[in-house]
């Protein structure tokens, strides 16, 4: 298991991870920024295949031509100056295996230290997020942070659509198959 030690950074709580998490096997990460949007700020996507070595991470204001495996949207910054997560989604085949607990740390890492973003997983959060999120910061020994939340943790967890946000990011590329006319 990828040895974690919590670390503060700039007064934010953070991991100290030994090395690439052992536990994403062969994924690797690539970061969009998205600029002039009224909702979104950047889209980090995470890749399990051999395009990239283990633990790259791309940085680029283009999107990668495959679907990813995982992937989170982060929202515009707040008055608070956190970027709260708006979507975060990982392939049926690749599910239930612990990633988003690494993948919190790898994200929050990525983001601040290269972007100087912020960030917090959805304030609006349903119960599987909140268990990931939990169990996270307890692998860290990090605070929990409680924001208001609008009645969502009340939902059942839904299947979420087979496009993100924004359906022609990666057209025709998904693991459902090509997008039919009409």
């Amino acid at each position: 298991m990828t040895k974690v030690v919590p670390i503060k950074i700039n007064d934010y709580n953070f991991v100290d991870l030994s090395c690439f998490p052992k536990e994403l096997e062969n994924m690797w990460v690539h970061v969009q920024k998205i600029k002039n949007s009224l909702t979104i700020s950047c889209i980090v996507s995470f890749y399990k295949n051999d395009d990239f070595l283990p633990g790259t991470v791309i940085e680029s204001s283009y999107t990668y031509h495959r679907y990813p495996d995982a992937y989170a949207m982060y929202g515009l910054k707040t008055e608070t100056g956190i970027y709260f997560g708006v979507r975060a989604y990982t392939s049926p085949r690749y599910r239930r295996r612990g990633w988003w607990k690494w993948l919190m740390f790898i994200l929050r890492d990525v983001l601040y230290n290269n972007f100087e973003m912020m960030t917090e997983v959805s304030a609006d959060r349903n119960k599987v997020l909140e268990n990931i999120y939990k169990k996270s910061l307890n692998m860290g020994n990090q605070v929990y942070n409680k924001y208001f939340n609008d009645g969502r943790m009340l939902f059942p967890e839904k299947e979420m659509p087979r496009d993100s946000g924004y359906p022609y990011i990666w057209y025709n590329h998904r693991i459902g198959g090509k997008i039919k006319e009409g």
